[in-house]
């Protein structure tokens, strides 16, 4: 995730809100459908970008950036897992060969976050006592 991602996101919805007329790129945040959900994740992708500046890191300090970095890193591959598993195709094997591979990886990344964050507690716990 860096800030090319979110360079080629800003092109993206910038030129897709040029090709229906009347529509901003506010537009991709509409309540209708999963706009909104896919709306989201682009926030976070600005957002991320914008902290990886290091300055604002260290403003936020080290637990306020862990934070922000892993719910957001979270619900971006959230939105791209639902987006992966939506399609009626699941049963083909060309979609599951393609696919297949980003779909576990949506599942195992959370729960391997989640393992490292009871690691964490369990040493600091420890070191505690």
């Amino acid at each position: 995730m860096g800030v090319n991602l979110a360079s080629r996101l800003l092109l993206r919805t910038s030129f897709t809100s040029r090709l229906w007329p009347g529509l901003l790129i506010l537009d991709t945040f509409q309540l209708a459908g999963g706009s909104f959900f896919f709306g989201i994740a682009v926030l976070w992708t600005y957002l991320l970008a914008l902290l990886s500046v290091r300055r604002l890191q260290q403003a936020l300090g080290s637990n306020g950036w862990w934070f922000l970095r892993v719910v957001g890193l979270n619900y971006i591959a959230y939105a791209f897992a639902s987006d992966f598993l939506r399609y009626p195709q699941l049963g083909s094997i060309k979609y599951l060969v393609g696919y297949l591979p980003f779909a576990v990886l949506s599942v195992l990344g959370p729960l391997l976050c989640l393992a490292a964050f009871g690691r964490r507690i369990a040493q600091n716990l420890l070191r505690s006592s």
